[in-house]
C-alpha cells in the first residue's frame, strides 16, 4: 500500500490490487490501523528507532492486553492519539480502568461533550458461578460477553431483586466449534486428526438436538460450522449448514472401525493405530462455550469409543497453549466470520483458521505458507487452493457475483474437509444491563465482530441519579 498526503486532512491510498474492503477494515479492525506522523516522529526521536521500526513495534506485537503493543502499556509513556471515547489508564490481573477521552470528537444534539460516563471499571471474573452471583445481586452495570442462555432463567428470576434487565439478542458468530489440531505436536494424534473419516465420525456422534434443548433451552438450531456467517452472506447454502450434523453413532462407529481404531484391551475405548492409548485432552475456558456442552460432547464421543479428558483453564492459559501449538483441539465461538470481517481480513478462511484470541487448528500449515516452505508442515492441496481463492475474494465487493462465486467455493472446501465441527446456530444469547444505566436502547444483535456494544453507542450511556 502506498499512502500519499494530499493536504492536512486528506490522504490517498493506492493498493497493488483492488481492495474494496478498505473502509470496512478501518471501521472494524481491533487496533486503530493508522496513526498521525507526529506520533511516530516522537517515538523515533525518543526510542532511537527508524520510522519503519516504530510502526512495526506499534502494530507487530501483542502483550495480551486489549492494546496492540507494549508502546501502550509498557514503560514507554507515549500518549497515543485515538478516536475512541475512553482511554485505558490502568490494568492489573483482576481488571482494568478506563477514563473519558477529553479530546473525543463527538457531542450530543445539544452540544454536550461525549462520552457521558467519565470512568469505566472492568472486573475480570473467570469463575462462572461468581459472575452469575454478581449479576443476580445487581453488582454489574452491563454484561454481554461470556454469558450464555443456559443461565437466562436464573437471570430472569432475579431481575427485580437485582434491579436489572436481561434480554435475548441474536448471536452472530456464536456457533461453537470443535477443531482437532491438524498440526499437533503428537504425531500419532496428528495422523488420526488428519483422517477426514475421524472428523466426520466425531461430527456424526454429536446429538445436536439434545444440546439445543439442554444447553440452549431450545433457542438455537443444529448447524455446521462455516468460515462465513450464514446470516451475513448469501453464498452459504443449506447443504453447507446441514453437512454431517445428523446424529448417527452407528455410522460414526463404522467410520472409526474403517480407520482401524480398535478397542484392543476391551475397556470400551479405542486405541491408536499403533495400539497405544488414545486420549484427547480438551482444554477449555468457560468464556468460550457453555461447560455443559463439553460434558455432553465428552459423553457422545465416549459412546463411540473415543476417550476425551476435560480440563478447564483460564482464557489466557487457553490462548497461550494455542499460540504454542500445545492444544490437542480448540473450542470457541466461530466468530470473525461475519461479512464485515471476511470482506477485508478473511483470516478464518485460511490457516491457522484462528487468531490470538481464538486459537486456530493448523499453526504449522500457516507457518509453512508464511515462510514459503522453509519451516512448518506442508498443507494439502485444498488448503493451498484456499490461499489462492482468498487472495481473489478480497478483490471484489461483498455481495457481488464474483464475491459470491469465490465465497461459495471457499465454504465448499471447508465443509468438505470438516476442519471445524459446528454445533448450533441462530443462537439467542443474553445481554444484562442495570436499570440505572440510561440510554440503553434495543440490543438486537450481539457479536464479537461488532465489538459487542459498539453499534449501540455506549458513549451515550449514562448513570441515572
Amino acid at each position: 500500500m502506498k499512502v500519499e498526503a494530499i493536504d492536512d486532512a486528506t490522504v490517498k491510498m493506492t493498493f497493488p490490487t483492488p481492495f474494496p474492503g478498505m473502509l470496512l477494515r478501518f471501521a472494524q479492525v481491533f487496533a486503530q490501523p493508522f496513526q498521525p506522523r507526529h506520533f511516530y516522529d516522537k517515538v523515533v526521536a525518543e526510542e532511537g528507532l527508524t520510522f519503519a521500526e516504530a510502526a512495526d513495534l506499534y502494530y507487530g506485537n501483542s502483550d495480551w492486553k486489549d492494546v496492540p503493543s507494549p508502546l501502550l502499556s509498557g514503560e514507554s509513556d507515549h500518549v497515543v492519539p485515538t478516536l475512541e471515547s475512553h482511554i485505558l489508564v490502568e490494568e492489573t490481573t483482576t481488571g482494568r480502568r478506563l477514563v473519558a477521552n477529553p479530546y473525543f470528537h463527538m457531542v450530543d444534539t445539544q452540544g454536550h461533550q461525549l462520552p457521558y460516563i467519565n470512568q469505566i471499571s472492568e472486573l475480570y471474573v473467570p469463575d462462572a458461578e461468581v459472575r452469575n452471583l454478581k449479576i443476580t445481586n445487581g453488582e454489574v452495570d452491563y454484561k454481554g460477553q461470556a454469558v450464555f442462555i443456559e443461565n437466562f432463567p436464573l437471570y430472569k428470576e432475579n431481575e427485580a431483586n437485582g434491579n436489572y434487565t436481561v434480554e435475548l439478542a441474536n448471536g452472530v458468530g456464536e456457533n461453537i466449534f470443535y477443531g482437532f489440531n491438524l498440526t499437533v505436536k503428537d504425531e500419532g494424534l496428528r495422523e488420526i486428526f488428519n483422517d477426514l473419516r475421524f472428523r466426520q465420525a466425531m461430527s456424526l456422534a454429536i446429538n445436536r438436538d439434545e444440546i439445543v434443548e439442554i444447553v440452549y433451552l431450545g433457542q438455537a438450531e443444529p448447524m455446521q460450522a462455516t468460515p462465513a456467517d450464514p446470516n451475513t452472506v448469501s453464498f452459504v447454502t443449506k447443504e453447507h449448514l446441514t453437512s454431517f450434523i445428523e446424529y448417527d453413532p452407528d455410522r460414526a462407529n463404522a467410520l472409526l472401525d474403517e480407520m482401524g481404531l480398535k478397542d484392543v484391551d476391551g475397556d470400551g475405548f479405542r486405541e491408536r493405530l499403533d495400539g497405544s492409548n488414545l486420549t484427547i485432552l480438551l482444554q477449555f475456558s468457560n468464556q468460550g462455550a457453555p461447560v455443559k456442552m463439553h460434558e455432553l460432547v465428552k459423553e457422545y464421543w465416549a459412546d463411540v469409543g473415543v476417550r476425551v479428558e476435560l480440563k478447564e483453564v483460564t482464557s489466557d492459559e487457553y490462548r497461550e497453549q494455542g499460540l504454542n501449538n500445545d492444544l490437542d483441539m480448540s473450542v470457541w465461538k466461530n466468530d470473525n466470520t461475519s461479512g464485515v470481517v471476511i470482506a477485508q481480513t478473511p483470516f478464518m478462511m485460511v490457516p491457522e483458521f484462528g487468531d490470538r484470541w481464538n486459537p486456530g487448528i493448523a499453526d504449522l500449515w500457516a507457518e509453512w505458507h508464511d515462510t514459503n516452505g522453509a519451516s512448518g508442515i506442508e498443507p494439502p492441496d485444498d488448503v493451498k487452493r484456499l490461499y489462492e481463492l482468498v487472495a481473489e475474494f478480497v478483490k471484489y465487493p461483498l455481495g457481488s457475483e464474483e464475491s459470491n462465486r469465490i465465497g461459495k467455493e471457499i465454504v465448499d472446501i471447508h465443509v468438505n474437509n470438516l476442519w471445524k465441527i459446528g454445533i448450533a446456530g441462530n443462537i439467542k444469547t443474553p445481554v444484562v444491563h442495570h436499570n440505572t444505566l440510561g440510554n440503553f436502547g434495543p440490543y438486537p444483535v450481539k457479536a464479537f465482530d461488532y465489538y459487542w456494544a459498539y453499534p449501540y453507542r455506549p458513549n451515550q450511556w449514562f448513570i441515572k441519579q
